[in-house]
Parts: structure tokens; C-alpha cells; sequence
């Protein structure tokens, strides 16, 4: 299910964590899977950081939501466009839409 992600590992610019938690979300994994793939990769969720947190209260309070639904909490925090789920993929299919 993860190998997509998986394969990311040890690359020169691994998957954001943003792009984890949107395939956490999606599949409706909760946090321990979000955890080891973005320890796998070397990265960690800093429960003092502002966006981080956010992430983790999404994979263990709002499991079963959907990422719209998720993106409507991170808007209420205030979690800046660009580091809400799914807005990688939606940007890309805008570009290629317009063209």
C-alpha cells in the first residue's frame, strides 16, 4: 500500500510531510504508520511545532475524516494553503488543466 512512498527513502528530497499525512489520511491509518514512514525517511513529527501538531491531532482525533474535512481544521488554524493535504497533487493537476 506504501510502497509508492517507501521507495521515496534515501532520495535527495524525500516526501513532505504534508504528502504522508494526506495518504495517512486517505487510507485512514492513524499516527503510528505517519510516524515510522516519516521515521523511515529520517524525519520525526515535532509536537512543538505548530503544523506538526495539527498533523498528529488529525491522525489520532479526526481518524475517518476525510482530507476536505481535515483541510477545513487546518484552515481554522490557520495552517498556511501550501502545507495542507492534497495541495501538491491539486496544484499539479491545475497546471496541467490550464494547459
Amino acid at each position: 500500500m506504501f510502497y509508492n512512498l517507501r521507495k521515496w527513502v534515501g532520495r535527495k528530497k524525500p516526501c513532505s510531510k504534508s504528502t504522508i499525512v494526506s495518504v495517512c489520511v486517505g487510507y485512514d491509518v492513524g499516527l503510528k504508520i505517519a510516524e515510522e514512514l516519516l521515521r523511515s525517511q529520517g524525519s520525526l513529527f515535532n509536537p512543538h511545532n505548530k503544523i506538526d501538531s495539527a498533523y498528529i491531532t488529525l491522525l489520532s482525533e479526526y481518524r475517518g475524516k476525510t482530507v476536505d474535512e481535515c483541510n477545513v481544521l487546518l484552515e481554522k488554524l490557520e495552517i498556511k494553503k501550501d502545507d495542507r493535504l492534497g495541495t501538491c497533487a491539486r496544484r499539479q493537476r491545475q497546471t496541467k488543466s490550464k494547459t
